[in-house]
């Protein structure tokens, strides 16, 4: 009995040191937040400088191999995906791409077809403890007019969790004087008008929430639209529009369906090794992902 307690005790000795080496390890790899005070609406911003890109829910039930006893026909029938998956492909899917490429739709659907993939095809459902979760992935890199992009989506049957389209460029892109150059002025602008970057976030907020009532949700296209004005709304910057008030406050639209609003929101912006995070957290967080060099709105996550 004595020599059990004491393996016991050894076990959870060695298991409490190395949580505490590998927590020291993390927090000398990952440099603290810096804040940044912000006008407006938004109370602060905090930045931070990742080496190695965060793993985001749910991209963590990603499958590193093929499930050979998951089958797509299967997960159609087993979770109520939309029948006309063709439109899902050439009307969501395609649309995004192009917008996030600054691209037609046209040469997406071209290299598809030359290629001759089918993006619900291409997915696999995601992996926990080997058992399914519902949450599809595809994580493929393409080539648009010479130029090679990675396309990331993450859905389930209600929707789209997370979509990125961002060119593909060589490692220690973001210590180049053109990346720091274009994130400075990124930064500065966001301070002089932190109002757009609510209105962009709040549209991915009101994104999550409308697919759940089916008075407002219009289907898959619903993300086309919403993308769409993300872009508009963080254009004010790069396209020398007037900035003038905000296309659309999220706070009106969260007051009318009777959701909670902060007084102050606090935002998070992190450096990837392509692009930059920027995450607004209410009940739930959303995100986009910003191109730095290309100065676009490149993708958006909601989790």
């Amino acid at each position: 009995m004595m020599l059990t307690v004491l393996c016991a005790a050894a076990i959870l000795a060695a298991g409490y040191g190395g949580l505490l080496f590998c927590g020291e390890q993390v927090l000398k790899s990952s440099p603290e937040p810096e804040l940044v005070t912000m006008e407006g609406n938004i109370s602060t911003l905090f930045y931070s400088r990742l080496e190695d890109d965060i793993q985001l829910y749910p991209w963590n039930y990603y499958p590193e191999e093929e499930n050979p006893e998951i089958t797509w026909n299967t997960a159609m029938e087993e979770y109520g995906w939309p029948e006309d998956l063709s439109y899902l492909e050439s009307e969501v899917f395609y649309h995004l791409i192009g917008m996030a490429a600054d691209v037609n739709v046209q040469e997406v659907s071209r290299w598809y077809e030359e290629q001759d993939k089918r993006i619900w095809e291409g997915m696999k459902e995601g992996v926990w403890d080997n058992q399914p979760v519902g949450i599809f992935f595809y994580d493929e890199v393409i080539r648009l007019y010479d130029r090679e992009y990675e396309v990331k989506i993450a859905c389930d049957p209600m929707g789209i969790n997370s979509f990125s389209c961002i060119p593909v460029r060589e490692a220690g892109v973001k210590d180049t004087g053109e990346w720091e150059e274009n994130r400075e002025e990124f930064l500065k602008e966001m301070e002089k008008n932190s109002d757009w970057v609510l209105s962009a976030l709040g549209r991915l907020y009101s994104a999550y929430w409308n697919r759940w009532d089916s008075f407002y949700w219009d289907g898959w296209s619903y993300y086309v639209e919403m993308f769409r004005y993300c872009q508009e709304d963080l254009s004010v910057y790069t396209q020398g529009k007037d900035p003038g008030e905000a296309s659309w406050d999220y706070r009106d639209w969260a007051e009318a369906y009777g959701l909670p609003i902060e007084e102050e929101i606090p935002i998070q912006m992190i450096e990837l090794s392509n692009c930059l995070l920027l995450l607004m957290e209410q009940d739930t967080t959303v995100g986009f992902y910003y191109d730095v060099l290309e100065q676009r709105v490149v993708g958006f996550h909601i989790f």
